[in-house]
C-alpha cells in the first residue's frame, strides 16, 4: 500500500517547484518539445499542464512478448503487475539487456497512477540509467509520484525543481505558512535559501524555524543544516536533528547516526539509529543498517536490505550488495550479482563502483577487457574517484584498451590534480 503524504498539501503549490525557483529560472517547462507557457500572470500552471509527458509506447509493447503472466496483466491495466515485472527485469543479474523493457513497464505503471513506479522512473531519468539524463522529465515524474502519495518523491524532487519566478508563488506560500502549514513555510524557506537573485538567509531561517515549531520534521532537519553552515553550536544542531528523528522523519535519523558515527559514538547507538531510519523507510538508513548487520555476521539479512535498496535505484545499496560477493569470492571466482551490482551502481553515479569494476575487467583472467576497463575508469574519474583518474591517464597515454589519447590523459591528470593529487598537478604544469 502506498503511503499518504503528511500535512495539508492542498494549501501549497507542489513542492517540486521549489528548487528551480531557487535557481532563478523564469519559465515552467511542460516537456522538452512543448513551448513555454505564458507566465505574464502570477498564477500556478494548470494541473493538467504539470502532468509528466511520458514517452508514447509502441502499438505492441516489447513486454507483450515476455513469457510472464504479469505482462498480460500489465497490458490489461494492472499497475502493480507492471511495476513488479519492471523491478524483476531491472534487477535481474542474468538479464541486464532487459533494462529498456523495464523502463517501458515503469512508464506503463506510472500512466496507470502507481506512485512508486512514477518515483522509480523519475530516478531513472534523474540519473540517466538506460535513458539520456533528463532533469525536467525527472522533475515531472517525481512531482506526479508526490501527488500520488509518495512522500519521498516530494523530498527528492526539491533538488530538481520546476521553473517559474519566485514572485509567483512566494505570496501563496507565505499566506499558507501564516495559516499554520509547515510545508508552505518549508517550501518558501528553501526557495529563499537557494534563489540566486532573491536569496534571503535571515528570512529563510525564520521560515524554517516556523516549520519546525509547527512540527514539520523536515523543517527541523533543514534548519539544523542551515545552522551548521552558519557555525551554530554543535549541540544545538544535533538537538534539531534529534527532534526531527523523534518525529519519525527517517532522513533525520540517518543524519543523526552519521554525525554520531563521525564523532566516534558508541556503535550500538549508531546502529540503533540506522535501524530506526530503515524502519521509517529511509533507503540511506537501510543501506547503513545493512552494513552493521554484515559486520555483525548477518550477511544474509544485509544482502536482503541491499537488494531491496538497489531495486529502489539506490546506488550505494547496489554497490554494497555487489561488494559483498566480491569479498566472499576466492581467486578469480566472480558472480553475476557482483558484476551487475557494480554496473548498476556505476550507472547510479557511485564512483568507487566504476573503479572496482574497471579493475575487475582489467585483471580478469584469461580474458581481460581493457576497453571496458578504460571506459569505466573514465566514468569513475568524471565522478571524482582519484585512483580512477590516475589509471585512466595511464591507459590513455599508453594506448591500452584504445588508441593513444594524449589530450584525454592530460584531462584525467588535471581531474586528479583537482582531487588533490600533487603528483598529478606537477605533471600537468605547463
Amino acid at each position: 500500500m502506498q503511503k499518504k503524504s503528511n500535512g495539508n498539501r492542498g494549501k501549497t503549490v507542489s513542492i517540486l517547484i521549489v528548487a528551480i525557483l531557487a535557481l532563478g529560472a523564469s519559465v515552467f517547462f511542460i516537456g522538452r518539445n512543448t513551448p513555454a507557457p505564458d507566465v505574464s500572470e502570477s498564477k500556478a500552471p494548470p494541473e493538467e499542464e504539470r502532468a509528466p509527458e511520458l514517452a508514447t509506447p509502441p502499438t505492441t509493447p516489447a513486454y507483450a512478448d515476455l513469457d510472464d503472466p504479469r505482462a498480460a496483466q500489465c497490458e490489461a491495466g494492472d499497475a502493480e503487475a507492471c511495476h513488479e515485472l519492471a523491478t524483476s527485469l531491472a534487477f535481474d543479474a542474468e538479464r541486464p539487456e532487459d533494462l529498456p523493457i523495464s523502463i517501458e513497464l515503469l512508464t506503463r505503471a506510472c500512466e496507470l497512477e502507481r506512485g512508486q513506479a512514477c518515483h522509480d522512473l523519475g530516478l531513472v531519468y534523474s540519473q540517466g540509467v538506460g535513458v539520456p539524463k533528463d532533469p525536467e522529465q525527472a522533475r515531472q515524474l517525481l512531482e506526479r509520484a508526490c501527488e500520488l502519495g509518495q512522500e519521498q518523491s516530494c523530498t527528492d524532487a526539491r533538488n530538481i525543481g520546476a521553473g517559474t519566478t519566485l514572485a509567483d508563488y512566494a505570496p501563496q506560500w507565505q499566506q499558507s505558512c501564516d495559516e499554520g502549514d509547515p510545508q508552505a513555510c518549508l517550501d518558501l524557506g528553501i526557495a529563499l535559501l537557494l534563489n540566486e537573485d532573491a536569496a534571503d538567509p535571515t528570512r529563510a531561517e525564520e521560515l524554517l524555524m516556523r516549520a519546525c515549531e509547527l512540527d514539520g520534521a523536515e523543517g527541523c532537519l533543514r534548519l539544523a543544516e542551515l545552522h551548521e553552515e552558519l557555525g551554530r553550536p554543535a549541540a544545538e544542531v544535533e538537538a534539531r536533528i534529534e527532534k526531527a528523528c523523534t518525529a519519525d522523519f527517517g532522513p533525520a535519523c540517518t543524519a543523526l547516526a552519521d554525525r554520531l558515527k563521525d564523532a566516534g559514538a558508541e556503535q550500538p547507538r549508531v546502529d540503533a539509529l540506522y535501524a530506526r531510519a530503515c524502519e521509517l523507510d529511509d533507503v540511506n538508513g537501510c543501506s547503513e543498517h545493512a552494513v552493521g548487520l554484515a559486520n555483525n555476521g548477518d550477511l544474509a539479512a544485509a544482502r536482503t536490505l541491499w537488494q531491496e535498496g538497489c531495486e529502489r535505484w539506490h546506488g550505494y545499496s547496489c554497490f554494497h550488495h555487489a561488494r559483498s560477493f566480491l569479498e566472499t569470492a576466492s581467486g578469480q571466482e566472480t558472480s553475476p550479482e557482483m558484476i551487475f551490482g557494480f554496473e548498476r551502481a556505476c550507472a547510479l553515479n557511485v564512483p568507487v563502483a566504476c573503479y572496482n569494476l574497471a579493475i575487475f575487467y582489467n585483471t580478469r583472467q584469461p580474458n581481460p577487457d581493457f576497453a571496458r576497463g578504460r571506459e569505466l575508469l573514465g566514468r569513475g574519474c568524471e565522478l571524482g574517484h582519484l585512483q580512477a583518474c590516475t589509471f585512466a591517464a595511464q591507459m590513455r597515454s599508453a594506448g591500452q584498451g584504445g588508441p593513444v589519447d594524449a589530450a584525454g590523459a592530460r584531462d584525467a591528470l588535471q581531474r586528479a590534480c583537482e582531487l588533490g593529487d600533487e603528483a598529478a598537478c606537477a605533471r600537468v604544469q605547463p
